[in-house]
């Protein structure tokens, strides 16, 4: 059997390509950016141990959402012990069509991801300042000693090719879901 992530680069690449969507993922859970960030790093640290049990990526793909999952559940369950609220969770239906409909919104998460990663520079820093960490344009001008024009051109240059990237009305309920949380991803 071949084994999908046998070499350092084919991992790095396959960290690369997943990392946003499984920690988002993993935030739809916990709610806590830095407790998602460890769940994900601790499930591609076992990943990796394990590595050359996966044929390909999507059974690694598969794999990892899975482990990230129980690990936030598993989290939440221990602050819950902590708190003397619950002492545990009990998984319900409710609780797999969470499960899945987080994975649906942390894999269209990934592709927009990685359509504004294909960005040129100064697009992609304008666009993630306004719409990730929620900047008017006369802040990111400051923030960047541009005019406030140059933002809006490449605010716009941005929306542009994003649209030729992504599905129209999946941008629009993202920059929607951006303003709502001022911080879409953080």
């Amino acid at each position: 059997m071949e084994v999908y992530l046998q070499s350092i680069q084919a991992f790095e690449t396959f960290f690369q390509t997943h990392h946003a969507r499984i920690c988002y993922h993993a935030r739809l859970t916990v709610e806590d950016a830095a407790v998602a960030e460890d769940i994900t790093q601790d499930a591609f640290m076992n990943l990796w141990e394990i590595r050359d049990r996966f044929p390909n990526e999507a059974t690694a793909k598969a794999w990892l959402y899975k482990a990230v999952h129980h690990k936030a559940l598993n989290h939440l369950r221990h602050e819950q012990v902590k708190l003397k609220k619950a002492p545990y969770l009990i998984k319900t239906e409710s609780d797999e069509q969470n499960y899945l409909n987080n994975l649906v919104k942390s894999e269209v998460i990934g592709h927009i991801h990685q359509a504004i990663e294909t960005l040129p520079e100064g697009c992609k820093r304008i666009f993630k300042l306004a719409y990730f960490e929620g900047l008017k344009n006369h802040e990111i001008a400051e923030q960047l000693d541009i005019s406030v024009n140059t933002v809006k051109t490449h605010k716009a240059r941005a929306l542009q090719l994003l649209r030729m990237k992504i599905d129209p009305q999946i941008l629009g309920m993202f920059l929607l879901c951006c303003r709502l949380q001022n911080s879409f991803f953080h």
